[in-house]
């Protein structure tokens, strides 16, 4: 064993020995180790998907989308290749030769999650769902038109653009990283307790960690080991230039737990940056969580106290037939999948007095409810005064998955579109690749 690293496991948790601790070492130990590379009999192992969902379909053809992005057209054409972005993350790639087939990394545990080459574009990422070859020609619904030659993506035989950097990390393990987001901020996230047994269907957390039963690898870090964490692993940090701590987790128990860490985290941050990082004092700073259990005045003003100034609230799905089918688990208390969508707005409103409506950031997932259904509750949330929403376009991790699409390529363009013309958008990633810290996970081209 690597005796550095078994000295820096040790000061990080402040023991030695035990689950946790074996834990720790082994993903420190990770970052040493040369990732295993993927072949093309790899990709061709996927046996080819059954679906049943009327709606979905990967094989548009280049005229198809083009015609799909008529209505836009008063998009600049950065915008336009935004779009051809878009469906591609939907669509999937096929890959075509040995440079491209290098930016895949084969996961480091035994999974039956889709490959995927994580990428940039002009700085923002893009997870690409790789296709096997085996899934069929272009009559086939389930193959793609999208392939990536060398560093080139095409969508038939038009080049849409060239990926800059690649992603090496393939771990549900990611304890923190650095990012900004589309306003040029320097955001920390965490995610300090990865197990979550909410066993959210649409997750490539929960299904990797029940359909494998790899609860046992997981870390949970108190707050004071999260700090040193990220003193260890991510020195770098400007706490001065810091302006958000996004706290994204799996789950903690409930709402006094939730605030019991904030407490503590808000501590230990300020005695690590000796006060640089202050989002009790400091305007330009704050943290954000993101939470279903802040649902009470009381809990939203002692988390305020704490230095929380923004709110995001996952609603991911709005339908409450499929949050029940879809977000629920049995026996979990304040289950996310048992809260309605009109007792989410009743949670907003009050939110929004204690954090102000400029500051709350609904959270969608745009693909498994229906057209009908997400526009209306867009068109809610609109009229009720919400300037920003956070939403992602469902992606597919896992064969089960690919049947949660109730939208098609047509439908989920036009809610995206949609959502730009009448909100700000939350958290988007800018890959900053002039970050050492950013530089440990991301490699340049």
């Amino acid at each position: 064993m690597n005796n550095l690293l078994l000295a820096k496991t040790e000061k990080i948790l402040g023991n030695s020995g035990g689950k946790i601790f074996n834990n720790l070492y082994k993903l420190l130990n990770s970052y040493e180790e040369p990732l295993e590379k993927v072949t093309f009999a790899y990709i061709e192992r996927y046996r080819k998907p059954l679906l049943v969902s009327p709606k979905i379909r990967f094989n548009y053809t280049l005229s198809q989308i083009n015609e799909i992005f008529k209505g836009y057209s008063e998009y600049s054409q950065d915008n336009i290749r935004n779009l051809y972005l878009l469906a591609l993350s939907i669509c999937g790639i096929k890959v075509d030769d040995e440079l491209a087939l290098s930016f895949i990394n084969a996961p480091k545990e035994e999974s039956y999650r889709y490959l995927r080459v994580i990428a940039t574009v002009d700085n923002k990422p893009i997870t690409m769902r790789v296709v096997p070859n085996s899934w069929g020609g272009k009559d086939s619904i389930l193959t793609t038109n999208f392939h990536l030659k060398g560093t080139d993506i095409y969508l038939e035989d038009k080049k849409i653009c060239t990926i800059t950097s690649w992603c090496n990390l393939c771990s549900i393990n990611n304890i923190a990283y650095v990012s900004k987001n589309l306003y040029g901020e320097n955001i920390l996230c965490v995610n300090p307790l990865q197990f979550c047994n909410q066993e959210c269907k649409f997750c490539l957390r929960t299904q990797e960690m029940y359909s494998k039963n790899r609860t046992d690898e997981l870390i949970n870090l108190r707050a004071d080991q999260l700090c040193r964490y990220i003193i260890s692993e991510l020195p770098e940090v400007n706490y001065q230039t810091l302006n958000e701590f996004y706290i994204s987790t799996g789950r903690f128990r409930d709402s006094k737990h939730l605030l019991n860490y904030l407490e503590s985290l808000y501590i230990n941050l300020k005695e690590i940056s000796c006060n640089q990082f202050d989002p009790v004092s400091k305007e330009h700073q704050w943290f954000k969580v993101s939470t279903h259990l802040l649902d009470t005045e009381e809990a939203m003003i002692q988390a305020q106290k704490c230095g929380v100034k923004k709110y995001l609230y996952p609603i991911e799905i709005v339908c409450d037939k499929k949050r029940k089918k879809y977000m629920a688990s049995q026996g979990v208390p304040n289950n996310k999948g048992d809260v309605m969508f009109s007792e989410i707005i009743t949670i907003l409103d009050t939110a929004s007095k204690v954090f102000g409506k400029e500051n709350i950031e609904p959270v969608l997932i745009i693909g498994i409810d229906t057209y009908e259904d997400t526009m209306s509750a867009l068109l809610q949330l609109k009229n009720k005064g919400y300037k920003t929403i956070s939403y992602n376009v469902y992606r597919a991790y896992y064969e089960e998955q690919l049947n949660l699409y109730n939208m098609s390529l047509e439908e989920i363009v036009d809610v995206t579109e949609f959502i730009k013309r009448n909100f700000n958008q939350g958290y988007k990633q800018v890959v900053d690749m002039n970050n050492k810290c950013v530089q440990k996970s991301y490699i340049s081209i």
